[in-house]
């Protein structure tokens, strides 16, 4: 169901992107171990309110809590989230725009194949930032002293991943019923901004896609939680599935 050239082709043509994925996520992963010790004289000195005073304390001063909460919960989430809609946008949206999507579909290739290759591209790239980064954060862990269970600090990938691909096919149903690749990536990042600002009221913080990413449960028993996995990648499916409709129902 997968064509090998237009995957390849896809790849190629997200080199930069995951490059500069891994640049940006690399260097604040592989940052966080030995900013530790200068966050705490930040807080110290810094005017601010208690409760956030409080907060940071209670993370500066339990280094796994702080590493989970400052990748999983903080920037690989919000990275994740990013790159998903920046790889996924212009999937469709960008053919249409250049003029090739016509092109594209005249090959010998079902609209079926194009969007699971397209899917299966941008998911790999996606993968491979968020992997490789959660890898270095790792390693810069070790390399400062402060090592921390592997496999514990591992788990929290695969909510992470999930979460992420809920955002990317988010974004590309929006591609294909776009013709700028720019607009259908800001309208999936706004969603995600509002689920963002969702964790704010009290009765949705931990309800949304964006809390189940950060894996609270596997950072205190190192185990994934798989009811929630199930459903964000149940989820993920629901809006591919939409995508493909979608692409199979328009005139191209």
């Amino acid at each position: 169901m997968i064509s090998s050239p237009l995957f390849v082709k896809e790849l190629k043509e997200a080199k930069w992107k995951i490059i500069t994925g891994l640049l940006i996520t690399g260097i604040t992963g592989a940052s966080l171990p030995f900013l530790v010790d200068y966050l705490g004289v930040f807080v110290e000195q810094m005017a601010m309110p208690e409760w956030a005073r409080s907060i940071l304390g209670q993370q500066l001063g339990n280094y796994p809590l702080y590493l989970w909460s400052n990748w999983y919960g903080k920037n690989l989430l919000q990275f994740s989230v990013a790159f998903a809609v920046i790889i996924a946008g212009p999937l469709i949206a960008g053919e249409r725009a250049r003029n090739t999507l016509e092109f594209l579909a005249s090959r010998p290739l079902s609209r079926v194949q194009i969007i699971l290759t397209k899917a299966a591209a941008g998911s790999v790239s996606l993968g491979v930032i968020i992997l490789v980064s959660t890898v270095i954060t790792l390693v810069a862990s070790y390399a400062a002293a402060r090592p921390v269970p592997v496999a514990w600090f591992m788990s929290g990938l695969l909510p992470q991943y999930a979460g992420a691909l809920v955002f990317f096919n988010l974004a590309l149903m929006l591609s294909v019923r776009s013709d700028d690749g720019l607009k259908a990536a800001v309208i999936a990042g706004g969603i995600a901004l509002l689920l963002f600002a969702a964790e704010w009221v009290a009765p949705l913080r931990g309800r949304t896609v964006i809390s189940m990413m950060a894996a609270s449960r596997s950072f205190v028993t190192g185990d994934v939680h798989f009811g929630h996995l199930f459903f964000m990648l149940l989820l993920a499916l629901g809006l591919l599935w939409a995508a493909l409709t979608a692409f199979r129902q328009s005139d191209v």
